[in-house]
């Protein structure tokens, strides 16, 4: 999807963006797909991801299956001390 614009400097890339009505766990599967495909075009093949509770991190191993995934979630203690959201499974 890279197209370098002629009225522009050869060093200028413009790409396209993907904006959501509104946010939400509901736009992540199209996400982690967009993200996919744009890492296909650049021939990236390492990925991180980051997850809270462990759910993006899955659905980013079934997406990006063909990536070298670093899966990472937020620091325990976030929301509670001692508290980790990061499911053991």
């Amino acid at each position: 999807m890279m197209s370098p614009d002629s009225n522009k400097d050869s060093s200028e890339v413009s790409v396209s963006c993907v904006y959501f009505s509104k946010p939400g766990r509901e736009n992540t599967k199209r996400t982690l797909e967009i993200a996919a495909g744009r890492a296909d075009e650049l021939n990236i093949r390492h990925v991180v991801v980051a997850t809270t509770s462990g759910e993006t991190g899955l659905m980013a191993t079934r997406i990006l299956r063909s990536k070298n995934l670093v899966i990472v979630t937020h620091s325990t203690g976030f929301v509670k001390p001692d508290h980790q959201e990061l499911l053991p499974e």
